[in-house]
């Protein structure tokens, strides 16, 4: 019997197996699972409502978000060319990121704490805050036998709330364009709104402070530069003075008629030592016709006509040689008369040579002296001219910076990346390409409706207002963006997509009533 039930009940299980199983979901026998434990679930939900309420209500503290933009210039506008001075911050992402780590620099956030005196706002400095009657860190002082609260110094404190801002502030660059957003985070949201747009403004002024800085050092080295050149043209100007007053030389002309004296002398030197050499030959050959007794050779050398007289009557030889004796003496005087003019003119040759040689470097180095003292003239009013524009630059820049300069606007509305005005550049024509792409950071596709984009204009006549509408769906009409040219006042405006409406109430309303329900429970 016990055998047959086993197989039985085998089979019975082997049965059950083998029905097929139903994938599907029984919500019948889900609810009624759930129907049974109502009172577990009730109680649990019941228990984290109350918790939510009172962490709502009791316990979180509402947090107020503001945002302010600023705009990085990247044009440079150069009204006189100072390059050289200093130059403009660029456009390029390094840039971007520099400023970025300026506006969260802790010399400028102390600025910032200073300014709005934070160090008094509990919310910043810890120190001010309620203490509380229980925690870890009292627990430990007690422990550690520190029962008094430490002195805490000036700076100490200030440092912690530098910290604390440092944590409320965020600072972002809105892509593909210039501009910065700068968000602060604090339990009221007036507060917020007068941190992001005063630490906005502290960096717009350290950005002009140091500029002027540059400026005004590039002023000052200009001045003692200018004083410099003052000095060494001053200089120059005495030791041309001194060298003039020092030399006998009158001037470059005088100098060319020394130079000519000296080529007339060395002629007249050659042509007396060559009546040296001829009448120290005719002396010579008078003297050896003198030797040879030989009348006939003495009078054919002396070439006289009273020796030859003498000689053709045949008088008396003592008559004969004394008249030969007297052209002798005569012709030794001239080659003693010869050889001291050579003599004197030699020496009047080598004294002339030496004083050009000395007026030859005297005029070279006048004339580098004088060289030098235009140079340094020059050099002197180019430092002055440039000081002088520098000093102009520095009055316009600062009449720019505190907007105390008439300039044309064309102001950005509707869907761009930032809202604000255009400057038309000075002595330049302006594009609608160049006012969306460069300070508006284009048209965001998510939110703008590149299909309408409008330039309205005031025409100024009585005719109204005239507007353009530009479809950039077709990307082939972005040409006319860079031909269309903006008039002073215009207005370009970019209209929202359809579902942007709907996404902003949407957007705002989920806010509002959280803010207002927080508001409530906190009054």
């Amino acid at each position: 019997m016990s055998d047959n039930h086993i197989a039985d009940h085998q089979r019975r299980d082997y049965e059950r197996q083998a029905v097929p199983v139903d994938d599907e979901i029984d919500l019948l026998a889900i609810f009624r699972t759930l129907w049974r434990g109502k009172w577990v679930i009730g109680l649990v939900t019941s228990i984290a409502i109350v918790l939510g309420v009172y962490y709502a209500f009791g316990i979180a503290i509402p947090k107020y978000t503001a945002t302010a933009v600023v705009a990085l210039e990247s044009r440079q506008e150069n009204v006189v060319d100072l390059e050289s001075v200093m130059s403009g911050l660029g456009g390029d992402q390094i840039s971007i990121n520099t400023e970025i780590e300026v506006l969260r620099s802790r010399g400028l956030i102390a600025k910032l704490v200073a300014r709005m005196a934070l160090q008094d706002d509990p919310e910043f400095n810890p120190s001010l805050r309620p203490e509380q009657r229980f925690s870890i860190g009292k627990l430990i002082g007690v422990f550690a036998g520190h029962a008094q609260a430490p002195i805490v110094s000036t700076q100490t404190v200030l440092d912690s709330t530098v910290n604390t801002v440092l944590e409320a502030v965020s600072i972002s660059n809105l892509r593909q364009s210039y501009a910065f957003t700068i968000s602060v985070v604090t339990t009221n949201p007036e507060k917020s709104a007068a941190i992001a747009n005063t630490l906005a403004e502290l960096y717009i002024l350290d950005q002009i402070e140091v500029k002027f800085a540059a400026t005004e050092q590039a002023t000052i080295w200009l001045s003692e530069r200018v004083a410099v050149l003052q000095e060494d043209l001053e200089t120059a100007e005495a030791a041309v003075q001194v060298l003039s007053g020092s030399t006998e030389l009158v001037s470059a002309e005088a100098l060319e008629a020394v130079n000519r004296q000296i080529k007339e002398t060395r002629d007249r030197l050659a042509d007396v030592d060559s009546r040296v050499i001829s009448t120290q030959a005719r002396v010579n050959a008078l003297i050896d016709a003198s030797a040879s007794s030989d009348r006939v050779l003495m009078a054919a050398i002396a070439s006289d006509s009273a020796l030859d007289r003498l000689l053709e009557t045949k008088g008396d030889n003592t008559a004969f040689m004394a008249q030969f004796n007297a052209i002798l003496l005569r012709a030794r005087n001239d080659l003693d008369r010869a050889r001291a003019q050579s003599s004197s003119l030699a020496f009047a040759v080598s004294t002339l040579e030496t004083d050009f040689a000395v007026q030859s470097a005297d005029l070279a180095e006048l004339q580098q002296l004088q060289r030098e003292a235009a140079l340094t003239q020059l050099n002197a009013e180019v430092a002055l001219r440039r000081a002088t524009s520098q000093e102009g630059r520095t009055n316009f820049e600062t009449r720019l910076a505190l907007d105390a300069v008439v300039r044309d606007y064309v102001y950005l509305a509707g869907e761009v990346g930032v809202q604000g005005r255009y400057t038309l550049p000075f002595e330049r024509r302006a594009s609608l390409a160049d006012a969306l792409y460069d300070e508006a950071g284009g048209v965001p596709t998510n939110t703008g409706n590149i299909a309408e984009v409008y330039v309205l204009r005031d025409m100024q006549t009585g005719a109204g207002i005239v507007a353009w509408r530009l479809d950039a769906r077709n990307a082939a009409n972005l040409v006319l963006a860079t031909q269309f040219e903006l008039r002073p006042n215009d207005i370009v405006f970019v209209a929202e997509q359809p579902v942007t409406a709907w996404n902003r109430v949407i957007q705002q309303i989920t806010p509002s009533l959280i803010t207002s329900t927080v508001g409530a429970a906190t009054n």
